[in-house]
């Protein structure tokens, strides 16, 4: 799957629980940082912590998330 920079995705971050949803910031050679929009409750803690940015592998994306705008 080709990511894009300003788009959102649901993936699954490194040092967190659950699935997360966010905007992909910057794009590394097999790393994405993300900017976390929606997260589980449990997460919520860690996200916090992390200042709403994570670390995810491009393998670890599971889908975009289709907005009106784009």
């Amino acid at each position: 799957m080709e990511v894009k920079i300003g788009k959102l995705y649901r993936c699954h971050a490194i040092g967190v629980d659950g699935e997360i949803t966010g905007e992909v910031m910057s794009i590394y050679d097999r790393v994405l940082v993300v900017k976390v929009e929606k997260c589980s409750s449990a997460d919520e803690r860690v996200i916090v912590d992390k200042l709403n940015l994570v670390v995810v592998k491009k393998n670890d994306v599971l889908s975009e998330i289709k907005t009106k705008a784009g």
